[in-house]
C-alpha cells in the first residue's frame, strides 16, 4: 500500500510539472495540445489545471463547475469505472 501512495504522488507531482511547463507555452504565445495515452484521465487533470492556473474564471465556482461539465463528464470521462 505505501508503494501505491508513493507512485500517486509521483503522479500528481508529474500532472503538475507538467501543467507548469503548458502555462509557460501558453506564457509565450505558443499552440498547446494536450494528449495523454488514452485520453481521459491525464489529458482531463492537466487541461483543467492549466485553464485554472491560466483563468481566474475557473477559480470561482460557477467556473470550476464550468470546467467539470466541459472537460470531465462532456468528454465522457469514465466516473463509473474510476469509483468503482
Amino acid at each position: 500500500m505505501r508503494e501505491r501512495g508513493k507512485q500517486w504522488y509521483e503522479l500528481l507531482n508529474l500532472i503538475k510539472q507538467k501543467a507548469i511547463d503548458v502555462y509557460n507555452y501558453f506564457k509565450k504565445g505558443k499552440n498547446i495540445l494536450i494528449h495523454c495515452s488514452d485520453g481521459w484521465d491525464r489529458t482531463a487533470q492537466l487541461s483543467s489545471l492549466v485553464k485554472v492556473m491560466i483563468s481566474e474564471k475557473y477559480r470561482t465556482i460557477t467556473g470550476f463547475i464550468d470546467l467539470i461539465q466541459h472537460d470531465w463528464i462532456s468528454a465522457g470521462h469514465k466516473f463509473q469505472d474510476r469509483l468503482h
